[in-house]
């Protein structure tokens, strides 16, 4: 291979990942900041639902750190998919203080967030088994006797 084409192939890959070429990069980090920046008011440093406007909000914020989201389509105690939670945040809930964040926030940065939230309860995500789970021979249920 030539110098040239080096070079080529280099300022390709380089201009290919710094257009978000490919997968699309989720960050808890970039989340973090933007929960502590939008949210932390409603529902609290700690993703508890104990914000400083808290008191005044009836329902109560979300608490992140237990296994109750109501806006979902998976079944009861399970997870909600990243989906539900990200149009929850997108949609906002209509007669409660969680607003659209549609606009204020784009797409990928309200996938941030949801990455973010999923950190305050990791053992409840982690439970979530669904359509995306690959069933191979060691994952197969075994049959009763």
């Amino acid at each position: 291979m030539t110098n040239r084409t080096s070079m080529i192939i280099a300022l390709t890959l380089v201009s290919a990942m710094g257009s978000g070429y490919g997968a699309e990069k989720v960050s808890a980090k970039a989340g973090e900041a933007l929960f502590k920046a939008n949210c932390v008011v409603c529902h609290g440093e700690a993703g508890d639902g104990k914000g400083l406007a808290s008191s005044g909000l009836n329902p109560k914020p979300r608490d992140f750190t237990k296994d109750d989201f109501k806006h979902k389509s998976t079944p009861k105690g399970t997870p909600p998919t990243d989906e539900d939670v990200l149009n929850t945040i997108k949609k906002g809930v209509k007669g409660t203080g969680m607003p659209p964040w549609d606009g204020a926030l784009n797409a990928a940065q309200i996938k941030d967030v949801v990455a973010y939230i999923k950190t305050f309860n990791p053992e409840y995500w982690a439970s979530r088994s669904g359509s995306k789970t690959k069933i191979n021979a060691d994952t197969k249920p075994k049959a009763d006797k």
